[in-house]
């Protein structure tokens, strides 16, 4: 999934777990 991985780069991992 790009978009997953885009979010990813442009925030921590830590962001992008919460965040889903």
């Amino acid at each position: 999934m790009p978009l997953l991985e885009l979010s990813r780069m442009d925030s921590p991992p830590k962001l992008t777990g919460e965040t889903l």
